[in-house]
């Protein structure tokens, strides 16, 4: 990767995860590799998917992150294909996380990124 000037750095790094992200992809032109390996965050790509443990001929993925504030860590469970589940598990994904209330279905790989750099 290029050399990234200190600028930058300094810009993305007072900003939030998913803002810093954001800026590097949509407003500098980074690739997602590129800007998850600026911030050092973990992205849709970055995610091990598994054939699920209950649901036949679905996949389920998760990542567990550690609370900047204290308390209780964050974590995520993403899944998909099989029936019942809300998401292909190939273009569309079922997330649920620590954070959340309520599972959100038809995610697309994007929106993934999106959830799991919020709760970075």
């Amino acid at each position: 990767m290029k050399s990234i000037p200190q600028k930058i750095l300094d810009y993305v790094n007072q900003l939030s995860k998913k803002d810093g992200f954001n800026s590097l992809v949509v407003d500098m032109g980074f690739t997602h590799r590129e800007a998850a390996d600026i911030l050092d965050v973990y992205i849709f790509e970055d995610i091990q998917f598994l054939p699920h443990g209950v649901v036949p001929g679905a996949i389920q993925g998760s990542f567990g992150f550690p609370n900047p504030n204290g308390g209780e860590d964050h974590w995520i469970s993403i899944v998909g294909g099989g029936e019942g589940l809300y998401g292909d598990g190939t273009t569309t994904f079922e997330v649920w996380g620590s954070d959340m209330e309520d599972p959100e279905g038809w995610l697309t790989k994007e929106k993934v990124t999106q959830k799991l750099l919020e709760l970075q």
